[in-house]
């Protein structure tokens, strides 16, 4: 849908009183109630650019006399009932890893998330426990106990995903690509690496001359280079730096001063191979005396090189070459010239004949080019030589030095790989300082732990940041609000003092307004919303009204052979009709919306859409219309399903499981239920093991939590907004017994206790109620990248 068209929306403020008519003409007049929540999605570009921390939501009178004889106040800002925030899945990244194996007895296992730089980014784990369950809480409590920022895990067998928040000026994470590694390792290597040095004394070099030698770059298979009494021929494929490299070895040619230096080229020859094909045959011409005479035909354009062969049983095979100025005719006398000018054969004896193209040689006719350039004459000097050797007892980790060179060892390395890596074919070589100097040749322990150590775990989905083109609005309407018409508004709060910046729709404020709260909750785009943030809802009063429920029933039945009808399953709906007030198209646009969406409630209750949305035009000029559609009250469903169902249900016993059902918790908190083996998310009903469990909310509204067991009130608390909260002790959930976890939204009107948990007495025990804390001290292993990553 198109968001501009939503119910509430606002028209950017003049500064007279001209605003309010216009904004009232275009936009539906909306009641609310003391007491009231209301949150919905709009553009960011509602709040026109501005810092949407500076935002704010206001009523306003269009005109008001604050004392009696003061001058009137057009679109006087009279209560903050609201502020704009973007949405919580913007304030953090989201991943999955997999453990895809444990660490074994006597092998050590560690890892962290870091980035494609080796940036560790939320510490490293190096848990080496060797259950699925102990190994997944062990992790699960290092991330959420790290101190720079707040970290949320779930976990769900082998898959965990991970919640990064940011935290502001401190740590922020954008959803960039990021990989599993070792992380961070203070273990050191217990061998004793070497790689020694041994002083061979002073050398004295001969002063020299020193040339560059260039070669031209023309190339061709068969030039032939000279330099001094090395020869080189090319061969196919051959560059000038290839010539070079088989002429001499370093970056200039060295001679003793004074030595006379030739060099010399040659285009040379090379050698192609021909593409022609000669049609030879041995043709028979008579028999004579038991003989059989054949003539040796042979057509087509001769190459030099080309190679003919004819062979008979009893005949030593004939072969020939093709030469430079042969013809046909001389090739075949070669072959006819026996008795009469015949190939001849055994009586019944047939000839072979057979063809190969052959090669040729050919004369190069390019250019190439060698000269000396680039003349240094070279004292003589003196230098130190050393003798280095590199030690066997290698370890993976170790670190080898040499001068300006390093090597880390890897298994399965040896000694000769790290002399390679510096260049050298032995693991003893010479190499030259000068004379007052020594080569800085040395071995470091390194680390135990490398790459072969890295737990087996890897990133399954994600990162992902969820960024939205949408704020979210919340507004309520406290208990210190004067009932009376005002209208919404946008304000920017920055200024010393607030400054209007758009108006919205007329808004009555009442003790007792009519409608209903809807609330609208789903996931992903939906119909122009993005619910990008977990458990986010739509909440405002919509004009409408619910008419008195009427039964409606569905069955399915099967005829009986004698007459008859045996019902199988049979449903019971409660249908009430909805019904709104005369209004725009925002105002139904938005409720047909609303209607279907996957978590609906209407006045405290859950619903769904069953029907068509009907509308009446009303008024054609302006657009005015009214609807009317079906809802069904989903907790009234009557039936008979579970006859039909597992042996669960029958007979009152579930062996060895419970029932827990979860009501009106959608979109206002998510709750896990965890044993000592089991982690389950309570989204609707579930069948549990019988076990004793503990709860864990994390709430998404400021919520009152009931819970009943076996229709009896078992504890009830308040659980205040963005909390995850839990019970220091557990549930004993018994065999066959039914447990009810019910919310009710608090109200705008709520006081907030300092986190005090009401809680009913149990026949025998009390439940008491902790809530994690998340700003933690700053203590235990910070990111390497913390500080280098802060927000600006």
């Amino acid at each position: 849908m198109n968001i501009y068209e939503h119910v509430i929306c606002f028209d950017k403020a003049d500064g007279n009183d001209n605003t309010y008519f216009h904004a009232k003409a275009l936009h539906d007049s909306l009641e609310a109630q003391i007491g009231d929540t209301w949150r919905w999605l709009a553009p960011k570009s509602m709040i026109q650019g501005i810092d949407h921390r500076y935002a704010a939501i206001a009523l306003v009178s269009p005109l008001y006399k604050p004392q009696c004889g003061d001058p009137l106040e057009v679109n006087a800002i009279r209560y903050h009932i609201g502020r704009v925030r973007a949405q919580e899945s913007e304030k953090y990244v989201d991943l999955s890893i997999w453990v895809n194996a444990l660490p074994t007895p006597g092998t050590w296992k560690q890892f962290a998330i870091q980035r494609a730089n080796g940036q560790i980014v939320i510490g490293t784990f190096k848990g080496q426990q060797t259950t699925r369950t102990a190994y997944m809480n062990a992790l699960k409590e290092f991330y959420e106990s790290l101190p720079y920022t707040k970290v949320l895990c779930d976990v769900d067998g082998s898959k965990m995903r991970i919640r990064i928040w940011e935290k502001q000026g401190v740590f922020k994470l954008a959803d960039e690509g990021l990989l599993v590694g070792l992380g961070t390792t203070d273990v050191t290597n217990t061998n004793n690496p070497s790689i020694d040095k041994i002083d061979l004394g002073e050398f004295t070099y001969p002063a020299s001359d020193s040339y560059l030698v260039e070669i031209g770059p023309s190339v061709l298979e068969g030039n032939i280079f000279n330099l001094d009494s090395e020869t080189y021929i090319a061969v196919a494929g051959d560059t000038p730096q290839s010539v070079r490299e088989k002429l001499f070895t370093g970056d200039r040619y060295v001679v003793l001063e004074d030595s006379a230096v030739t060099v010399s080229v040659e285009a040379g020859t090379r050698t192609i191979s021909n593409t022609n094909k000669l049609n030879v045959q041995a043709v028979f011409d008579s028999a004579l005396s038991g003989d059989d005479r054949y003539l040796i035909k042979i057509n087509g354009a001769l190459q030099p090189g080309n190679v003919i062969q004819v062979s008979a049983t009893g005949k030593t095979t004939k072969s020939y070459t093709v030469l430079l100025g042969d013809a046909l005719s001389d090739i075949e006398d070669y072959f006819n010239s026996e008795t009469g000018g015949f190939y001849i054969v055994d009586g019944g004896v047939i000839p072979q004949v057979s063809f190969i193209a052959g090669i040729q040689t050919v004369d190069n006719t390019n250019s190439p080019t060698i000269k000396l350039t680039g003349y240094q004459n070279i004292p003589s000097h003196s230098v130190r030589r050393w003798r280095i050797i590199i030690g066997p007892d290698l370890r993976a980790g170790n670190i080898f030095h040499l001068d300006d060179l390093a090597y880390t060892v890897s298994d399965g390395d040896t000694a000769l790989d790290i002399a390679s890596h510096f260049g050298y074919d032995s693991v003893s070589f010479t190499v030259e300082t000068e004379v007052s100097a020594a080569p800085d040749a040395y071995a470091l322990k390194g680390y135990l732990y490398q790459d072969s150590n890295i737990a087996d775990v890897t990133i399954s989905d994600g990162p992902r940041l969820a960024r939205s083109s949408q704020y979210v609005f919340e507004a309520e309407f406290n208990c210190d609000i004067d009932p009376g018409t005002y209208r919404l508004a946008l304000i920017d709060t920055k200024p010393e003092e607030a400054t209007l910046l758009s108006l919205g729709n007329q808004i009555i404020v009442k003790s007792k307004a009519k409608g209903e709260i809807f609330e609208a909750a789903d996931q992903g785009d939906v119909f122009g919303f993005e619910y990008y943030e977990n458990g986010l809802t739509q909440r405002m009063r919509l004009p409408v009204f619910i008419q008195p429920p009427r039964h409606q029933s569905e069955e399915d039945r099967i005829v009986k052979f004698m007459g008859g009808y045996d019902r199988t399953t049979t449903k019971i709906e409660f249908v009430s009709k909805l019904v709104t007030i005369g209004g725009l198209l925002p105002l139904h646009t938005t409720i047909a919306s609303f209607l279907k969406h996957s978590h609906l409630r209407i006045g405290g209750k859950q619903y769904y859409n069953s029907g068509e949305y009907a509308e009446t035009l009303l008024d054609p000029s302006t657009g005015r219309r009214q609807a009317t559609t079906d809802i069904v009250e989903l907790s009234k469903e009557k039936n008979n399903f579970l006859r039909y169902r597992s042996n669960y249900y029958q007979s009152g016993s579930y062996g060895g499981y419970c029932k827990v059902l979860a009501h009106d918790c959608a979109g206002r908190l998510q709750i896990w239920l965890r044993s000592s083996e089991i982690v389950r998310q309570i989204e609707d009903w579930q069948l549990l093991n019988t076990a004793s469990y503990q709860l864990i909310a994390e709430t998404f509204d400021n919520v009152n939590l009931s819970i009943y067991r076996d229709g009896n009130r078992y504890l009830t608390a308040f659980l205040p907004k963005g909390q995850r909260v839990r019970l220091s002790g557990f549930i004993k959930f018994e065999t066959g017994s039914n447990w009810i976890i019910q919310t009710s939204l608090a109200d705008a009107c709520y006081s907030i206790p300092e986190i005090i948990y009401i809680c009913e007495e149990s026949k025998t025990h009390t439940i008491i109620y902790d809530c994690e804390t998340i700003e933690k001290p700053a203590f235990g292993e910070f990111s390497d990248d913390f500080g280098s990553d802060l927000t600006t």
